[in-house]
């Protein structure tokens, strides 16, 4: 959640200091110190944003984006006021091979709870939609299996304070709309290379 927060607020690159634990003091890494085979969600959770957003195409840096027509009813509010970057929030990104991948999050205090009944709802024709919730824990496998997959105009699931990755194929391309996907992916990127700087 707060690699997409960090870009909402115009950051261009993350990093991520531990690959692991630091003794008993800095539990915040990817693995921890006992288990180097036994990654954290974590982990999880960044491998899954690059497998089903990743971008192999010859022009991934310089491809024109296209535009989405969408709406999302059922976004909560903030957690309090002066929190603009908390709630419900979105965030369209698009690869070189005209697919779309649209974040849905819900930055609360604690993950989880019960959660709002979000709607997306697409203006634009779709061939597909399907859902993911990629800060799923259930399973290792959890962040990259599909919740749900529809070719309808809409897509109604519960919104708890989680992230979701809906991904979106289009019926056609138009004008310019969307962030490119390299941007995100550069992020990614530049976290997992500084793992491997520091370890």
């Amino acid at each position: 959640m707060f690699i997409l927060r960090a870009y909402l607020t115009g950051f261009q690159r993350f990093y991520w200091f531990a690959l692991f634990d630091f003794a008993n003091e800095y539990l915040s890494g990817l693995f921890p110190r006992s288990g180097y085979d036994t990654p954290r969600q974590a982990a999880y959770v960044v491998r899954a944003m690059y497998t089903l957003t990743g971008d192999s195409g010859a022009d991934q840096l310089t491809f024109t984006t296209g535009s989405l027509d969408y709406n999302i009813s059922g976004l909560p509010g903030p957690i309090s006021a002066g929190a603009d970057n908390t709630g419900g929030q979105h965030e369209l990104f698009q690869n070189s091979s005209g697919h779309f991948f649209l974040y849905v999050w819900n930055a609360q205090r604690n993950p989880g709870g019960s959660g709002n009944l979000a709607t997306v709802t697409f203006n634009s024709p779709i061939q597909r939609a399907t859902l993911y919730r990629i800060s799923d824990s259930s399973t290792p496998s959890g962040p990259s299996t599909p919740l749900q997959s529809i070719s309808s105009s809409s897509l109604s699931w519960t919104l708890d304070a989680n992230v979701y990755l809906i991904v979106i194929t289009p019926t056609s391309s138009s004008s310019a709309g969307s962030t490119p996907l390299s941007v995100l992916l550069s992020i990614l990127y530049d976290l997992l290379a500084s793992l491997v700087k520091y370890y």
